[in-house]
């Protein structure tokens, strides 16, 4: 079953937070992605990355994955 952390649930509008951008900086996330539909997913580990690796194909949307 999947879990979800109580103030955020699937649908809502994230917080705008630091993300890795061009090499050596760091944007917001919605400097990047404000305006798109954006898959955005919080994965436990880094073992999740390979079956979250075609998402972006399966929803035709960008997918940010981040490793917590």
């Amino acid at each position: 079953m999947t879990e979800f952390h109580e103030d955020f649930w699937p649908g809502q509008i994230a917080p705008d937070f630091l993300m890795p951008g061009p090499p050596g900086t760091r944007v917001t996330f919605y400097e990047q992605h404000c305006g798109r539909p954006t898959v955005l997913v919080f994965a436990p580990n880094a073992g999740d990355a390979p079956r979250l690796a075609d998402l972006h194909e399966r929803v035709h949307v960008p997918v940010i994955v981040l490793i917590a």
